[in-house]
């Protein structure tokens, strides 16, 4: 399951779906970048799913961004490592 919506973003947000009506095995992702955690992840978490965090699609995709609008060389003056952001 993915959530696309901008639920999650505010404290106070609800769960865009019910974890207990996932199926087993569900995986779930969030494309919310902050909190790293959104209160669905640690919800499926609790229910033993597998999740997937927003940051690390941001983090996969950046490179993918930069050479579409032509800022390869930008990333690589920069020094940009996937890896090291995400050990933020």
């Amino acid at each position: 399951m993915i959530n696309a919506s901008p639920m999650g973003l505010q404290p106070n947000d609800p769960l865009p779906i019910d974890p207990a009506r996932l199926a087993a095995g569900a995986l779930v992702a969030d494309i919310i970048m902050k909190p790293p955690e959104t209160p669905l992840l640690k919800a499926a978490a609790q229910r033993g799913h597998a999740t997937y965090r927003g940051i690390l699609m941001f983090a996969n995709q950046i490179r993918l961004y930069a050479d579409f609008f032509g800022f390869s060389d930008a990333l690589s003056k920069i020094g940009w490592h996937e890896d090291e952001f995400l050990r933020r």
